[in-house]
């Protein structure tokens, strides 16, 4: 007799390896929730299905990159082995699909994205060097009161330098 809930297993599984725009495609709900009404099954069965889920998808990882390694792998092997560096450099083509699509739908951060990505779009960015005009104003305001105040000594210099003694 098979297990209960084989067939929306299976389904579950297959939504959760699809990206948002595939589910789109076909017709499939975007977000978990949406997915665990549409099997009808609880929240404790949802979550231990991701959970299986993203444990086989680490095994596929590790033996992806590890082809001569035994298929019967330890769970904590695979964590101590997984890149995230590697894992998001293989996605990099499928992130790039959806960056496009989105684009095309009129995507309004999706196609600055993009642009930026293509250095089409540079975004000035104000440095200023040295003071400010209301800085400037500030400081020539505070230093006309000073001298209205006598605040300011002016000192005699000498015109010849003195040389010390050798």
């Amino acid at each position: 007799m098979p297990a209960p809930k084989t067939e929306e297993r299976k389904l579950a599984i297959e939504w959760m390896g699809m990206s948002t725009i595939e589910r789109s495609k076909n017709g499939k709900p975007l977000n978990d929730k949406d997915m665990r009404k549409y099997l009808g099954v609880k929240a404790a069965v949802w979550s231990k299905w991701i959970q299986q889920f993203n444990e086989q998808k680490k095994r596929d990882v590790y033996m992806s990159a590890h082809p001569m390694v035994d298929k019967k792998v330890e769970p904590e092997v695979i964590e101590a082995e997984y890149n995230t560096d590697t894992y998001l450099n293989d996605k990099t083509e499928t992130v790039d699909k959806a960056l496009i699509q989105a684009c095309e739908n009129n995507n309004a951060q999706a196609l600055k994205i993009y642009y930026q990505l293509t250095k089409r779009l540079i975004e000035e960015k104000k440095v200023t060097i040295g003071l400010t005009a209301d800085e400037i104003a500030r400081r020539n305001l505070e230093a006309e009161q000073q001298l209205r105040a006598g605040g300011y000594r002016v000192e005699e210099v000498q015109k010849k330098p003195t040389l010390l003694s050798k």
